[in-house]
């Protein structure tokens, strides 16, 4: 984990830890973009397992987030990231904008990045330590989802999950 730790922090700018952040909406429901997430990795969702709770940049103190991933990776980042902590259900987003723009991003692929972990987790029995070992996975139903969600449009038989 601390390897793919250290590649993302190479692709963010450390100037992003003090600079203020224009927030980009998410502006596809979270219920739907893990209906997504499932249909696309052939996994029948369980109503009684609720969502992870989402928490984001501007409206989470860094110290929430550096706790969590302290946990999780064992390492206390300077930044905030996207993370599914598993211990606590929650799924922390960046909102910056412009990160989104220079990586042709979105915020809702990042969600449905974590998403995966947490279908992982819940579905197919992944423990946090083995959670490295699906980042292939996650990243390729995160492209998956930008392709027909973001810049396309759902798959038939896909949850329709149009932006708001």
């Amino acid at each position: 984990m601390k390897a793919l730790l250290a590649v993302f922090l190479s692709v963010v700018p450390a100037a992003r830890a003090a600079a203020p952040v224009t927030p980009m909406p998410l502006r596809h429901d979270p219920a739907c973009v893990l209906a997504a997430v499932a249909f696309a990795m052939n996994v029948r969702l369980d109503p009684s397992k609720p969502l992870p709770a989402l928490r984001l940049e501007t409206r989470t103190p860094l110290a929430e987030f550096q706790a969590a991933a302290q946990r999780q990776w064992g390492e206390r980042p300077e930044m905030f990231l996207n993370l599914y902590s598993v211990a606590e259900e929650k799924i922390y987003l960046i909102e910056d904008a412009g990160y989104y723009t220079r990586m042709r991003r979105d915020i809702a692929d990042s969600l449905a990045h974590e998403l995966v972990h947490y279908v992982q987790v819940h579905y197919k029995g992944f423990t946090a330590d083995q959670l490295a070992y699906g980042e292939e996975e996650a990243v390729g139903y995160q492209t998956w989802f930008r392709d027909n969600y973001i810049r396309g449009t759902a798959p038939a038989g896909a949850p329709a999950c149009a932006p708001r």
